[in-house]
């Protein structure tokens, strides 16, 4: 059984909701409250109580219902939109996959070179260096990284002068 708060914070969630998608639509707030309260039959002040939480607001029924189809028209406008995007991302990958292949069948690279008439690089690339290099007074180059926890300054072992 749902209480009368509970079914209040979920009409408040999906009010909060339609209230963002009008606000992207139409650049501002208080046409998205006044908006929504007109396609709710209500007032734009009584969308802003409700998205501010006001207490002395309530929600009748007819008003959660018609608040329950605007959320499910958006979610399936959503969805919709989701799909199509989906679809074009699909119709995109397949046309560089098929341009891809042919251009690799042809022999041809995609700045228009042939791959025979690409000259190898003329010097080696440089050797990797490592990521981290403990440097040491004591020599000119870096030192070997020592995996024991006694060489860091934080941590020193008990025997070792201090």
């Amino acid at each position: 059984m749902l209480t009368a708060a509970q079914t209040f914070d979920d009409k408040r969630g999906k009010i909060v909701d339609l209230v963002a998608k009008l606000t992207d639509e139409r650049g501002s707030k208080m046409d998205a409250y006044r908006a929504l309260g007109s396609m709710l039959g209500t007032s734009s002040a009584w969308v802003r109580r409700i998205v501010g939480r006001r207490d002395d607001v309530r929600i009748d029924h007819h008003v959660a219902l018609r608040i329950r189809d605007l959320h499910d028209r958006l979610c399936v406008r959503v969805a919709r939109a989701a799909d199509a995007a989906e679809a074009r991302n699909a119709l995109i990958q397949e046309q560089i996959d098929a341009a891809v292949q042919a251009s690799s069948a042809a022999g041809v690279r995609l700045d228009g070179a042939a791959e025979a008439d690409v000259a190898p690089p003329r010097r080696p690339a440089p050797a990797p260096q490592p990521a981290l290099a403990f440097a040491s007074p004591r020599t000119r180059g870096p030192a070997q990284a020592s995996l024991e926890l006694n060489d860091l300054p934080l941590w020193q072992h008990p025997a070792a002068p201090r």
